[in-house]
């Protein structure tokens, strides 16, 4: 199994780099930059060529070796926190930190100017108190999702779309997730292709492709392809490995079982794949309190039959103090030692099951029924990153010409390292799982309840109903939608006050 691994994956590396080289060709001129370039083949019949590389909009500018500095996070403990995109010290023969550091010098060298890093444990605390003694120290800041929102909703944002040189028409932001978190056409976070603590931490599913086998479960990508991947099915697959092996008459990590959740986290994840909104928009572009509805309530009850199934799933939480080692890993550590069918995971999760014996495949989280149009991703809120200008920035055309520029060589000279080349080819080892990594990607959505946690809607879906394993949603909603309701009007009133 091992062997075979290696061999596929040197075969898909050597066909996914080539495709990543030509997708980061850079601008000098002839057919690279010529949209409608063709080309001849031997029997004489033309071909377009590949789109040409899209070029931002910046003039040429030298900024004397000015220091573009980018507050991130770092963790001693967990290193899957740590911002990986903003700067490398040297080559390492890793792809995805090669493509950072030369990315970095090639922008250097041309507009003369040092991007630099400050990775610390606790970037908003450091952030609030540096914005509250008006200290200017950073150009960009990375803030967790649990965050950002409260920081914006505090005055200590820039306005996105006040900045010059930020065209978010171009191909490396997202409109649609620009437009999702945005209050009253007010842009104060956002994320783009520079940033990578977004897409490390969305959630998807590996499943055991051996356990899946011996079982005799069928094609899992069939049921994607044919819609039948749903909340019901997945149910059902995992009751039928779960098992109390030991006989103790209970289950523990001793066991087999089907589902592996990472936190209560990934509740709301699986509520969010059935289709679900805590927040939408008025034609003003400002946010309705949409979740009070029977959609909800009916995902609810049935997420509960399989998230909160003791007999077929645990969260890891609830192993705090049951195991000898770290509560976290007691899914990876299951999902490893083949005694676990589905494990919610993340791209860096995939990274960690490549180099192992473990044979596995990719999904993304289950719809609601097979009547629901798509399939739905989400970044984990707690431990995912967007970006900012802080408040305090004195010069923030500077932030938002290099945020424009790292972003647009982001997209062809890093983008196509990470997911091409790492995420698709080194991470997965069938033909499937790189077409589920698209659908997962191309699925990813933003909710303005999980980025602002007003009044503590967020809270509701990422703990109190994962933890208590009851569906007290309408009785916990109706103490909650006047607090929820104050908190979001006084963001409201808060943005329509600043300049």
């Amino acid at each position: 199994m091992r062997v075979k691994k290696i061999i596929c994956v040197l075969l898909l590396l050597i066909l996914a780099l080539s495709a990543a080289l030509a997708a980061s060709c850079g601008p000098g001129g002839g057919a690279a930059d010529d949209p409608n370039t063709t080309t001849q083949e031997p029997g004489g019949e033309e071909t377009t060529a590949e789109p040409a590389r899209v070029m931002p909009d910046l003039p040429d500018m030298d900024f004397e070796g000015r220091v573009f500095l980018a507050l991130g996070r770092d963790d001693s403990k967990y290193q899957q926190f740590v911002n990986f995109e903003i700067e490398a010290e040297s080559i390492n023969g890793e792809l995805v930190n090669d493509a950072v550091y030369n990315r970095n010098r090639r922008l250097e060298d041309r507009y003369n100017i040092k991007i630099e890093q400050d990775l610390r444990e606790d970037p908003p605390g450091i952030l609030q108190r540096l914005v509250k003694a008006d200290d200017d120290v950073y150009n960009l800041a990375f803030i967790v999702q649990n965050n950002i929102g409260s920081m914006a909703s505090s005055g200590m944002f820039y306005d996105l779309h006040s900045l010059k040189y930020l065209d978010f028409e171009k191909p490396w932001w997202s409109l649609e997730v620009n437009k999702s978190i945005s209050v009253g056409n007010r842009l104060y976070f956002t994320t783009s292709d520079f940033n990578m603590m977004d897409k490390n931490r969305t959630y998807m599913l590996a499943f055991n492709k051996d356990l899946a086998e011996a079982y005799g479960l069928g094609n899992f990508y069939d049921l994607v392809y044919s819609s039948r991947w749903t909340v019901d099915k997945m149910a059902e697959l995992c009751k039928a490995v779960s098992s109390d092996v030991d006989g103790d008459g209970i289950m523990t990590d001793a066991d087999r079982w089907g589902l592996g959740m990472d936190s209560y986290n990934a509740f709301y994840t699986f509520w969010s794949a059935c289709d679900n909104y805590m927040f939408t928009k008025d034609a003003g572009d400002y946010p309705l309190l949409s979740v009070n509805n029977e959609h909800t309530v009916s995902s609810i009850d049935r997420l509960m039959k399989l998230t909160n199934d003791e007999s077929i799933s645990f969260y890891c939480n609830s192993f705090q103090g049951k195991v000898s080692y770290d509560f976290w890993y007691v899914s990876s550590t299951l999902f490893y030692e083949g005694r676990l069918l589905f494990t919610a995971t993340f791209t860096h999760g995939l990274r960690n099951y490549a180099q192992s014996d473990v044979n596995y495949g990719v999904l993304p989280f289950p719809k609601y029924d097979e009547n629901q149009a798509n399939y739905i991703s989400t970044a984990d809120n707690y431990h995912s990153a967007l970006f900012a200008v802080p408040m305090t920035a004195q010069d923030p055309d500077f932030s938002g010409f290099m945020l424009e520029a790292l972003s647009a060589a982001s997209k062809y000279e890093v983008m196509p390292y990470y997911y091409e080349v790492s995420t698709k080819t080194k991470y997965t080892y069938d033909e499937e799982s790189p077409k589920m990594l698209d659908i997962i990607f191309g699925g990813l959505r933003y909710d303005l309840g999980a980025t602002y946690n007003w009044g503590g809607i967020n809270d509701l879906f990422r703990v109190t109903l994962p933890q208590t394993g009851q569906n007290s949603f309408v009785s916990k909603y109706e103490s909650m939608e006047a607090k929820i309701l104050k908190a979001m009007e006084k963001t409201i009133n808060t943005f329509n006050e600043l300049p």
